[in-house]
């Protein structure tokens, strides 16, 4: 492939990267009246999929620091999106899970992909498994270079 074609397809990709920072910037309500930020919807998100689980292992499968997961934690406790408890086996040990809120506003997030997911196979199509492989390919090479140029790329 020429050095244009990849640079076409970086410009393309730097324009999806554009506009989904944009997105990360605009809270939403997803049925329960409170606007969300993509950050605090998908910790409820994650609560959501692994209810029981402490700060700590939220931070760590989040990808987020414990202090931000604890604060953003306070806000979705304060929005009754999030209840902590104390661990029957230790009691210094605190607990999530989603209030009926909580989930009501996961499920509305659930749906909310799901309008994405069928708006993206209405407009593409059929994909064969050797297109997916090149996409799949593509997806994890940028993955790889914004791992490798994090802070750096502009």
């Amino acid at each position: 492939m020429a050095k244009e074609e990849f640079v076409k397809l970086m410009n393309i990709w730097i324009r999806i990267v554009t506009k989904m920072n944009e997105a990360e910037c605009t809270c939403r309500d997803y049925g329960t009246g409170d606007l969300l930020s993509p950050a605090e919807i998908h910790l409820l998100q994650a609560i959501g999929m692994n209810e029981g689980m402490n700060i700590t292992d939220m931070a760590s499968y989040t990808g987020v620091t414990k202090g931000a997961v604890s604060q953003m934690v306070s806000k979705l406790t304060t929005k009754d999106l999030v209840v902590k408890y104390y661990s029957p086996d230790n009691e210094k040990e605190v607990l999530l899970k989603l209030t009926p809120t909580g989930r009501t506003a996961k499920d509305g997030h659930d749906q909310h992909h799901q309008m994405i997911i069928n708006s993206f196979e209405r407009s593409y199509g059929d994909i064969t498994t050797d297109e997916f492989i090149t996409i799949e390919k593509f997806m994890l090479v940028a993955e790889k270079c914004a791992d490798d140029f994090h802070g750096i790329v502009q």
